[in-house]
């Protein structure tokens, strides 16, 4: 299998030579390196022509005008390429001597594209990063790769000279040449591979068979500029492709590029109050997962009205949870059992939330199995993203039974958005808000895990929402 390397140079006279020696002193020996040089006014052409006598698979090609962007010659030497893969290498980056042997060892037929791990080297070829970078970073990768497109949309895992990728495939896509991308040109081209291709075809190899040099006059050195190219360059995907019902990832990834950036910024003033950061970080850790400031503020989210059994149970089961598939039907079941030993219901109103099964399903099966009549239960399977229309479809489906009252289940911080609800949008049927087992008023709470902070904080940005659109 032969592969063509491709190292484009512009002015890189200093570190050139490493970069071309890196790829001759390879274990795997079937490839040719094709090198174009982008007009330089350094010795870089001198430096190519002296391998060019030493290694007859160096093939070299020098633009007659400045390209003003990478990608122009990338493009071009791997028109000129002749192999099945093609491999780039920046011109000051250098490669492990056993890199493309070891990658293609792990190579399986449906891998079109491979990436490797690697390491971050200063101009004297000292290590730029430590040990605990250097691990976070290879989990970080492994991650990112797993999540597929929208991992890249916080963070670009994949590092262009680590690239071994079929070459019909890279002639398909090519890096883009507008200007518009000058800089993120790896990365836009990554944003298309990943929306086109499957998980399966991309593979990344935890091994940092790369060293990455970072100097002064490294393109991103300056993380302020990288970050507004990288933004623009999603941004620019993100509307072109219309993928908007991945809006969510898409706003997560642009809002940690921009803490990451701010961080960095900072980096002098955050090492000098660094103990002043840690005080403030555990207060606000304690404040708000062991103390009752969230047992506050949840229980302005709590209300029930006074206990009165009708003929007529309506269960809302799935809002609580912070899992997509939740426990929060089994909560409601519980808290059904507790009504059906005080009083008879002549019907039963199931919504639950979509899920692999669906919880309304799940609850009437616990139910019939308790000895309440199928024809008693009633599955309310059309469900909407919001409370409001639920709640609307609720309504009509009890005028038209000729239901005027009605006790109402649902979990507990989700009691005061659905009694606005109720009250705004229905003037015809009596609904009672009934008592929860987990009643959160019953007792002060001092300790509170992420994710029942996430169920309270999800419940008043809802309430927010909901007033914003003047649903409330």
């Amino acid at each position: 299998m032969k592969i063509s390397i491709i190292i484009t140079s512009y002015n890189s006279e200093k570190f050139l030579k490493y970069s071309i020696q890196s790829v001759l002193d390879q274990s795997y020996k079937n490839f040719e390196l094709i090198i174009v040089d982008d007009l330089s006014t350094d010795k870089s052409r001198k430096i190519i022509k002296e391998f060019l006598k030493k290694d007859r698979r160096i093939k070299y090609f020098f633009q007659k005008k400045n390209s003003g962007t990478a990608s122009i010659p990338r493009n071009k030497g791997a028109e000129i390429a002749k192999g099945d893969f093609i491999c780039f290498l920046d011109a000051d980056d250098i490669w492990h001597e056993d890199k493309l042997k070891i990658q293609l060892n792990f190579l399986k037929k449906n891998h079109l594209v491979s990436f490797t791990g690697c390491k971050f080297v200063k101009d004297d070829g000292n290590k730029y990063s430590n040990v605990f970078e250097d691990y976070f970073r290879k989990r970080l990768q492994k991650k990112i790769f797993k999540s597929g497109l929208n991992g890249l949309f916080a963070y670009n895992p994949a590092i262009l000279s680590s690239i071994l990728i079929q070459r019909r495939l890279f002639l398909k896509y090519k890096f883009n040449e507008t200007k518009s991308v000058v800089g993120v040109e790896d990365l836009e081209l990554w944003l298309r591979l990943f929306f086109d291709l499957k998980r399966k075809n991309i593979y990344f190899l935890e091994d940092p068979l790369v060293y990455i040099r970072r100097t002064p006059n490294s393109l991103n050195i300056n993380y302020t500029q990288a970050s507004l190219r990288n933004t623009y360059c999603i941004l620019k995907f993100f509307l072109e492709k219309k993928i908007f019902n991945q809006f969510k990832p898409f706003l997560f990834g642009i809002i940690i590029r921009s803490i990451k950036n701010l961080i960095k910024i900072s980096e002098n003033a955050l090492k000098k109050n660094i103990l002043y950061i840690f005080f403030i970080a555990s207060f606000i850790y304690i404040s708000i997962f062991h103390s009752p400031l969230f047992w506050f503020i949840g229980n302005n989210l709590v209300t029930y009205d006074d206990p009165k059994l009708t003929k007529n149970l309506i269960i809302l089961s799935g809002n609580g949870s912070a899992d997509y598939i939740n426990t929060g039907y089994q909560r409601r079941y519980l808290d059904t059992k507790i009504l059906l030993e005080k009083n008879t219901f002549d019907q039963i109103f199931l919504m639950g939330r979509k899920q692999e099964i669906e919880e309304n399903e799940i609850l009437k099966s616990l139910l019939t199995f308790d000895g309440i009549e199928k024809e008693n239960i009633f599955l309310i399977n059309k469900t909407f993203r919001n409370s409001k229309e639920n709640i609307s479809q609720l309504k009509n489906i009890l005028i038209s039974k000729g239901i005027n009252e009605a006790n109402f289940l649902t979990s507990p911080y989700h009691t005061k958005r659905s009694r606005l609800l109720w009250n705004k949008y229905n003037d015809e049927i009596n609904i009672y808000i009934t008592k929860n087992i987990n009643n959160p008023k019953n007792e002060i709470k001092w300790s509170y895990n992420y994710k029942e902070v996430k169920v309270i904080v999800y419940e008043m940005m809802a309430l927010f929402y909901n007033k914003l659109r003047g649903w409330l």
